[in-house]
């Protein structure tokens, strides 16, 4: 009898590694973050119309988190996703984020990028949610309990989203994922005072724009 072939179509190839310099980034950044928090609540991104998210875009006053783990880690995963070791020199623009309990993020994704990531630099997974990850086919998988298949699926690899935690992110962890991969944050599991900051970044490639 023939064994039938098994493949997976489209993979979502997604990278979590820890930072290395964690403990480092966060005793110099939080403290100037906390700050800035404190005197600007109200401080959002020009694209926030459906959130509540404070971010900063300031890579000056000890801010800039970027070091050479980031670097390397982004430059194996672009070479995995091409095929081939790249030859462009690529850019990132990258932010800060800070939620309280209360606060949000709706679903998104990053148009323009080639990938992203997101660095937990401060994080309790007791208390709080990191980003939810949709499966790029939720759509056609929300449908099978409306055309009379009466089918639900308890298939790790056809979750609808890793809600609540399925990748088992925490604090000082480093996610990198394909742009197109829509994510979103919700409000904290229950009400506390501490605040989840995280560090976002789109990697992007220009020499298109930048013709040499």
């Amino acid at each position: 009898m023939t064994t039938p072939r098994l493949e997976f179509l489209f993979p979502t190839p997604v990278v979590i590694t820890k930072i290395e310099k964690h403990e480092e980034h966060k005793a110099r950044v939080l403290p100037v973050l906390e700050q800035k928090f404190k005197d600007s609540p109200n401080q959002t991104a020009p694209w926030a119309t459906m959130e509540h998210t404070w971010t900063s875009f300031e890579k000056d006053q000890g801010l800039n988190i970027w070091d050479e783990q980031f670097d390397k880690t982004i430059h194996d995963y672009l070479n995995y996703l091409q095929g081939s070791p790249i030859e462009f020199d690529y850019v990132v623009d990258s932010w800060l984020n800070i939620h309280d309990s209360n606060m949000y993020m709706e679903q998104h994704e990053h148009g323009g990028a080639i990938v992203s990531g997101i660095y937990y630099l401060q994080f309790d997974k007791n208390k709080d949610f990191p980003a939810t990850f949709m499966n790029p086919s939720h759509k056609g998988l929300e449908d099978w309990g409306l055309k009379s298949t009466n089918f639900f699926t308890t298939n790790d690899a056809l979750n609808i989203s890793t809600f609540p935690n399925y990748l088992n992110l925490d604090e000082g962890d480093l996610i990198l994922f394909p742009s197109y991969l829509t994510h979103l944050v919700k409000r904290s599991r229950r009400q506390h005072d501490k605040l989840r900051v995280s560090y976002a970044f789109n990697v992007e490639n220009h020499s298109l724009l930048c013709p040499s």
